[in-house]
C-alpha cells in the first residue's frame, strides 16, 4: 500500500515529528484505515497527557513521542509497539492531574481504556525498565533478556529507539545529562546484542557522535520543560475537586458498612 498524498520530507530530526508525517510514513508501511484510526486515538490521549512540555531543544513532547513511533516503525515494530512508542512517557511524565510518576490507579485504568492491554503491558515495563535497572544487568544481560516476557523485550526495544530519538537534543542539555548519556552508551549497545538489534547501536554511536559535533555551535537556551497555559489552573481545580469527591465518597461508604 502507498500513500495517495505527496511524501513529506526529511525532518530535522531525520524521522516524523507531527502525527500527519507519522500517517504518511506508515501508509507506506503498509498500515491501514483502521490502523491509523487507532494510533489517532492513541496520539490524542497522549497530547492531553503531555500537554505544555518541552524537549530540551524546545520542540514540543509529542513530537518527541511521534519521534520515537516512526523509529519503532522504521525498524520493524509491529502496530501494538508502535501505539506503545506514543504513550511510552505516560506513566513517568504524563499528567493525568499530577505530574508524581505512576503506574497505576487512574493513569493505568485510563491508558487501558484507550489503548488496551497489550499496549499497556509494554508501556508498564518501559517505566519499570528505566536506566539505573538496565544498568545494573550489563554483566548478565544476555541472561536478562532472555527471561523477559514479549512485551519487556518489547519495552527494551522502545527503551532504544527513544534514546536514538532524543539524540538530537542532547546539545541542548545541561553538562550532567550529557554526562549520564554517555554512560548509557554500554547498556544501549549491551541490550541492542541481546536483541539482536545492532543496526540500532550503529544509529546510537553515530547519533552520539553528530551531538557531540553540534554542541560546539549550539548556544543552550534553558527552555522550562512545562509551559503551564492560562487555563491551567481551572483544570488543575477541577482535578482537586474530582479527587476530593472521590475520596468523600469513597469515605462515606466504607463509614456507612
Amino acid at each position: 500500500m502507498t500513500s495517495a498524498h505527496p511524501p513529506i520530507g526529511p525532518s530535522p530530526f531525520g524521522h516524523s515529528q507531527t502525527i500527519v508525517q507519522l500517517y504518511h510514513e506508515l501508509a507506506t508501511h503498509g498500515f491501514g484505515a483502521e490502523d491509523l484510526r487507532f494510533l489517532c486515538r492513541i496520539h490524542q490521549h497522549g497530547v492531553w497527557l503531555f500537554a505544555g512540555q518541552l524537549r530540551p531543544s524546545g520542540r514540543p513532547f509529542t513530537c518527541h513521542t511521534v519521534g520515537t513511533a516512526s523509529v519503532v516503525a522504521r525498524h520493524g515494530g509491529s502496530l501494538t509497539e508502535i501505539a506503545a512508542a506514543l504513550l511510552h512517557a505516560a506513566y513517568e511524565f504524563g499528567d493525568s492531574g499530577s505530574h508524581v510518576p505512576s503506574a497505576g490507579g487512574r493513569r493505568r485504568r485510563d491508558l487501558i481504556a484507550v489503548a488496551g492491554e497489550q499496549v499497556e503491558a509494554i508501556v508498564n515495563a518501559f517505566y519499570q525498565y528505566r536506566w539505573p535497572t538496565l544498568i545494573a544487568n550489563i554483566p548478565v544481560m544476555d541472561e536478562f533478556v532472555a527471561k523477559c516476557s514479549e512485551a519487556e523485550k518489547s519495552a527494551l526495544f522502545l527503551r532504544l529507539c527513544n534514546d536514538i530519538e532524543q539524540l538530537p537534543d542532547l546539545p541542548f542539555s545541561d553538562h550532567e545529562v550529557r554526562q549520564r548519556w554517555s554512560g548509557h552508551k554500554a547498556c544501549f549497545i549491551a541490550i541492542a546484542e541481546s536483541l539482536g538489534r545492532l543496526d540500532l547501536a550503529q544509529l546510537y554511536d553515530e547519533g552520539l557522535q553528530s551531538a557531540d559535533e553540534a554542541l560546539g555551535n549550539i548556544d543552550v537556551i534553558e527552555y522550562p520543560y512545562v509551559v503551564s497555559p492560562a487555563s491551567y489552573t481551572k483544570r488543575l481545580s477541577a482535578r482537586l475537586r474530582e479527587f476530593a469527591f472521590n475520596r468523600l465518597g469513597a469515605t462515606g461508604r466504607r463509614a456507612g458498612r
